[in-house]
């Protein structure tokens, strides 16, 4: 049985997804390929466990391969674009997952990055559970925007006394949680993010779409690592 929504739709813009794990045969149907590239790629329907059956990926180009930038650290935290978006969990991140790294590695993993991966942005490298329960226990990735010039805000409640920020070259920053999203079906996009401020470049066009959103991707995973 293969859960909804099944990834069959995955197009080739994100033959770059897969899980971390090894423990998949190339599968005989895949292209001729270099030894190199057949040992970093999985064929089509890798399945995994899911609560509700089983999720399986699938990709236009019939192979997902593991060495493309998808799965590369591109930046200073040890982080790739895989870290936070598991194959297991829909290409986005479950509470259950982190919670199974965090009980191997503890905050070392990358995951566990202040960047993003703390309650608040002063917590201490190796900090424990605490200083990340809001990601251990509910998947939750912190994300600060600037308020508006004309916007107000006063905080009612702010359990982690970091609800407002300020930066001295934006103004006053809000501390915002959310989930990291499925990436998969990217070629229907029509922002990146929800509030469009990774689209650096317009995906309204068709004739430039593909290069626009390798540009707009490439962005976002400039800010996350």
């Amino acid at each position: 049985m293969v859960s909804k929504p099944v990834l069959a739709s995955t197009l080739a813009a994100v033959a770059l997804l897969l899980t971390a794990c090894d423990r998949s045969p190339v599968q005989p149907q895949l292209p001729e390929l270099s030894a190199r590239a057949i040992a970093a790629a999985v064929g089509n329907l890798f399945p995994t466990a899911d609560p509700t059956g089983t999720v399986a990926t699938y990709s236009t180009t019939g192979a997902l391969d593991r060495g493309n930038p998808f799965f590369q650290s591109l930046g200073t935290n040890g982080r790739s674009c895989a870290t936070c978006h598991l194959i297991e969990n829909g290409l986005g991140l479950a509470a259950a997952s982190v919670q199974a790294r965090f009980a191997v590695s503890g905050s070392s993993d990358p995951l566990f990055a202040p960047v993003d991966g703390a309650n608040c942005p002063d917590a201490a490298p190796g900090g424990g559970a605490d200083a990340h329960s809001l990601l251990i226990n509910n998947g939750l990735i912190r994300v600060a925007l600037t308020v508006p010039a004309q916007l107000t805000l006063a905080v009612a409640h702010d359990p982690y006394h970091c609800a407002l920020i300020n930066d001295p070259k934006h103004g006053p920053n809000i501390a915002l949680y959310r989930r990291p999203l499925p990436a998969s079906n990217l070629g229907f996009l029509s922002t990146v993010m929800y509030d469009g401020r990774e689209t650096v470049a317009p995906l309204s066009n068709r004739g430039t779409f593909a290069a626009n959103l390798r540009t707009d991707l490439s962005h976002q995973a400039m800010d996350a690592t």
